[in-house]
């Protein structure tokens, strides 16, 4: 397994899948989610690395802030 610096700068759903542990076709559903950022060319789907990285952050972000609103409540 490649950790996220030894990856390409463009980011393929492989790629994706491979760094989560998930599978290739749940990475395409991580792509249409709002927010992801996502390009397209073509037919082809692709992130940049410094997006995905970004955007995993945001995820654990608002992860967090919804466990901390819930522990709140």
């Amino acid at each position: 397994m490649q950790t996220i610096e030894e990856m390409p700068q463009i980011l393929t759903a492989q790629h994706i899948a491979s760094y989560l542990h998930i599978s290739v076709r749940r990475s395409y559903e991580l792509m249409e989610l709002k927010g992801f950022p996502l390009i397209r060319l073509g037919r082809s789907k692709r992130v940049t690395k410094e997006g995905f990285i970004r955007w995993l952050e945001d995820q654990q972000q608002d992860r967090c802030l919804k466990t901390d609103k819930q522990s709140y409540s």
